[in-house]
């Protein structure tokens, strides 16, 4: 017992933190300044604050330990916006961007250290608040005391730092335990700093001094003087979105060991209604016979419920160690997503047997039975089939739909609410068809021209003027394509897909993929011809808009060509996923995309891509390459049951025609990826 008690004492102090605060700006922080702290992996949060004169809003996400990234929406209160307020766009307003990386972290041991970071504020863009800053940050644990230090340069100008003290988070009192008081030096240039706002050049005092109070580490709000004249205060809101295991357990999937049958019926009846039991498809049952093996029986399985490959395969190996008799020599899974076969698994019966009378590990059992490339399935005059079924022929969804565009001359924020209802099954021959309508209910849409008055652009309008498919009250056939995949072996794969892709264009595409079982490494090329579509109808822009150097818009022939070499690489230890695509994009300009993709244990993906091309598009005085970020949210988090069901948000810097693509169905890599090693097994 006395072992136990100091095991559970160092585990309270090796786990024991100081509250963690963001600041006005939702970065680790104070209330204007930084530190060195950093919020943990996976950790979003959302913010408010009144920081007079602005307002802002605000996002926190930090992929990594190390890195925290936060996009935020400063406005200007009572500033009209000087080219286009008086059309709707009201005061004045500007998105800033900024990271922090930490150089030390309180994981590296190095003792009585202190942490230390390096941190970016505005970096892109009209940079208006631009700053660079290196900070310190000690933590006293024992005397609930922090303390930072450090220097900037740009807005934070010159050395800043700040003290939290929290004597409450021991009490016994519950109300008080998340209650701190803090205090900062504000080293911010006020009074010269050119983008500031004119009521907020005035300081009679760079100390800021307020309290925060956290309920548990969802919501802070903090309050505090601020330059000596007003009063600021911040709500947010924290989830640890990339480590939750989900808001409710799962409680609606089955016990991975319960079988769903009759013992006394035969085994293709026992199969079939065990994975029918455990929520996944089987789809047929034969048995072969090799003269060198024995007796064989082949599965054909869909996976439809679990996320994660490891779940899937479990429940396989659980259904088969329980039902394979001794006379069938070995089993072989054939794996189906999306009308392609992805992959195999060869399981002999020995083994199985083995697993069941726990004389191997499930471990070992993976080791010994690992994951192949998807064997051809034999002829069905060699077989005996046991059970078949046909495919789907239709599954019919619906769904609410939220559509946003930030910056629009007529307001800083457009919307366009509706329900999408689609179908999507197989025809004969493995051909998947993909069906989808919209009808926009509410939308805020309306009069805008798709064109950017300030900032034009002089290359093919192919995707600047996306928001006029997207008009309340208005029914739209969004998606009505075909697609056939094909897994020609030795991980070589070819899909074709010919019909409307999406609101914007419609044709014909191909691509092919070299993804070998196991490999981290996947090469591919995709090339397709589009048409550019009405706005309302289902006909097509033969010509679309184009501004020449001396600034008029013409109407050229368009037919939209796009072609790419594409590189995926899975980086296992960190968890990320690459992607570089090189080519021609719709706009004619060609040059190369780079995306990287964060991969949290539980699926939440999060993204962020930039574009090089050679179209020369210009905004505010700079030349522009697309750039963004996206967020891919498992439904099942907030479910009782397993999901593969996904919740989607991308956003560009800027909605414009460079590095732009049209959508060409569903791709082979992102299909065959998310079969065979997604979420990654680290």
């Amino acid at each position: 017992m006395c072992d136990l008690e100091l095991v559970a004492e160092i585990e309270r102090r090796v786990c024991d933190e100081l509250p963690f605060f963001y600041n006005y700006s939702l970065t680790g922080g104070y209330f204007t300044m930084p530190t060195a702290r950093l919020p943990q992996g996976g950790t979003l949060a959302v913010g408010a604050s009144s920081v007079s004169p602005y307002r802002i809003y605000g996002v926190n996400f930090a992929p990594f330990d190390r890195l925290e990234l936060t996009a935020s929406y400063r406005i200007f209160h009572g500033i009209m916006e000087s080219n286009f307020g008086h059309e709707g766009f009201g005061d004045d307003a500007d998105r800033v961007a900024s990271f922090k990386l930490s150089l030390l972290h309180k994981e590296d041991g190095l003792g009585a250290a202190p942490e230390l970071a390096f941190g970016l504020e505005d970096f892109i863009g009209t940079k208006r608040f631009h700053s660079l800053y290196v900070v310190a940050t000690k933590q006293w644990k024992e005397a609930d005391l922090e303390l930072s230090l450090g220097w900037g340069k740009g807005r934070i100008h010159g050395l800043f730092g700040g003290v939290s003290y929290s004597p409450f988070r021991r009490l016994g009192l519950a109300f008080l335990r998340g209650c701190s008081l803090l205090a900062e030096y504000d080293a911010n240039r006020y009074k010269r700093h050119a983008a500031e706002h004119p009521k907020g050049r005035e300081v009679s005092c760079r100390v800021n001094v307020g309290l925060a109070y956290k309920i548990g580490d969802l919501f802070q709000f903090s309050v505090s003087t601020l330059r000596g004249k007003k009063v600021a205060g911040m709500l947010s809101a924290a989830f640890p979105l990339g480590t939750t295991d989900g808001l409710f357990p799962k409680t609606q999937d089955s016990d991975p060991c319960e079988t769903f049958c009759d013992p006394k019926s035969d085994l293709a009846e026992r199969l079939r209604s065990s994975f029918e039991g455990q929520g996944i498809d089987l789809y047929s049952i034969a048995l072969f016979y090799d003269p060198a093996v024995g007796k064989e029986l082949w599965l054909r399985v869909v996976n439809n419920r679990y996320r994660q490959e490891r779940e899937l395969r479990s429940r396989i190996e659980e259904i088969l160690s329980a039902h394979i008799p001794k006379e069938i020599a070995r089993v072989k899974v054939v794996i189906e997503a999306q009308g392609v076969v992805s992959h195999s698994y060869t399981f002999h019966t020995i083994y199985l047997h083995s697993y069941r009378e726990n004389k191997i590990s499930r471990h070992a059992l993976d080791i010994l039975c690992p994951m192949k490339e998807a064997e051809s399935w034999r002829g069905e005059y060699e077989a005996a089939l046991l059970f078949n079924r046909k495919r789907e022929a239709w599954t019919f969804t619906l769904h609410p739909r939220l559509l946003t565009f930030f910056g629009s001359a007529k307001g800083k924020f457009k919307y366009s609410i509706g329900t999408v209802a689609a179908a999507s099954g197989y025809l004969p021959g493995a051909v998947i068809y993909q069906l989808q309508a919209a009808y926009d209910i509410f939308s805020s849409m309306h009069g805008l021209s798709g064109s950017d008055r300030l900032n034009p652009s002089h290359l093919l309008q192919v995707r600047s003027d996306s928001m006029r498919y997207f008009r309340a009250r208005t029914l739209s056939l969004e998606q009505a394509y075909l697609q056939r995949s094909w897994n020609v072996g030795k991980g070589f794969f070819w899909r074709a897909a010919a019909g409307y892709f999406e609101p914007a264009y419609a044709g014909i595409a191909a691509e092919w993929l070299c993804y070998p079982v196991g490999s981290d490494l996947s090469l591919g090329f995709e090339g397709a011809c589009v048409l550019k579509r009405h706005y309302k109808d289902l006909g097509f822009f033969h010509k679309i808009r184009k501004r020449t150097k001396h600034h008029r818009e013409k109407k050229v022939p368009f037919v939209g060509l796009q072609g790419f070499f594409h590189l995926h690489y899975d980086f296992t230890p960190l968890a990320l996923n690459f992607d570089v695509t090189i080519g021609q994009f719709l706009a004619r300009d060609r040059g190369i995309k780079i995306e990287a993709t964060r991969i949290f244990s539980n699926g939440v993906c999060f993204s962020l891509w930039t574009t090089f091309t050679n179209g020369k598009d210009v905004i505010n005085g700079h030349r522009y390459f697309d750039k963004g970020f996206a967020f891919s949210i498992p439904l099942d988090i907030f479910l009782r049951q397993s999901s593969r069901t996904y919740l989607g948000y991308a956003m560009s810097a800027w909605l414009r025609d460079v590095g732009a693509t049209a959508e060409t169905g569903r791709r082979l890599y992102p299909t065959l990826y998310e079969e065979r090693a997604f979420p990654p097994q680290l």
